[in-house]
C-alpha cells in the first residue's frame, strides 16, 4: 500500500525540481555564451593529426630534461624544435618562439640545465587571452613501474600523462 506524501517531502521535491530546472536554465545560458569563433577552431582539431604529433614526439625515445637538447633526432633538444617547426606551421600569424632559462641542480634536476618552453602568440585586436599549455618532458620508469628521475639516456617515450 503506498503511503501519502507528507507535505515537507513535497516541498523537498519540488525545491529539487526548481534546482534542476535552474541549473538546466544556467547550463544553457553558458553555452550560449560560447564564443563561435573558438567553437569553430575547436572543431577543426583533427584526432588523425594529433596521433601523428604523438608519433612523431614519442619516436624520439626520451624528452627527459636533462637529456640532450642539441641533437636533432633524439632527445629534448629534438623534441623542441620539432613543436617550434609544428607550431610555426600552423600559421605565419602566430609569434612562435622559445622562452630559455637556467636551472640550479635542484629536486629531480642534478644538474645545471637549460629549459626551454615553446610559446606560441596569436595577436588580436582585444584584451581578451585563451592560454594552451602542457609540457614536452618525460621521464624513465624502472621495471617496478617507479620513476627513474637520475636516468635521462633511458628510453621514456611517454605521450599521454596530461589525460
Amino acid at each position: 500500500m503506498r503511503r501519502p506524501s507528507s507535505p515537507s517531502r513535497l516541498r523537498a521535491i519540488a525545491l529539487l525540481a526548481l534546482l534542476a530546472a535552474g541549473s538546466t536554465s544556467e547550463a544553457r545560458a553558458q553555452m550560449s555564451r560560447v564564443d563561435p569563433r573558438i567553437a569553430s577552431a575547436v572543431a577543426e582539431i583533427s584526432p588523425e593529426r594529433l596521433e601523428e604529433y604523438l608519433g612523431a614526439l614519442t619516436a624520439l625515445e626520451t624528452r627527459h630534461s636533462l637529456s640532450h637538447s642539441d641533437r636533432t633526432d633524439w632527445g629534448v633538444g629534438a623534441a623542441r624544435e620539432y613543436i617550434l617547426a609544428t607550431m610555426r606551421g600552423f600559421s605565419t600569424a602566430l609569434d612562435v618562439s622559445l622562452d630559455c632559462y637556467d636551472v640550479e641542480p635542484q629536486g629531480r634536476i642534478t644538474e645545471a640545465t637549460e629549459l626551454c618552453n615553446v610559446v606560441a602568440v596569436l595577436p588580436g585586436r582585444s584584451d581578451r587571452r585563451v592560454y594552451v599549455s602542457g609540457h614536452y618532458d618525460t621521464v624513465a620508469r624502472r621495471g617496478d613501474g617507479t620513476f627513474d628521475w637520475s636516468r635521462w639516456d633511458n628510453p621514456a617515450p611517454g605521450a599521454n600523462d596530461d589525460g
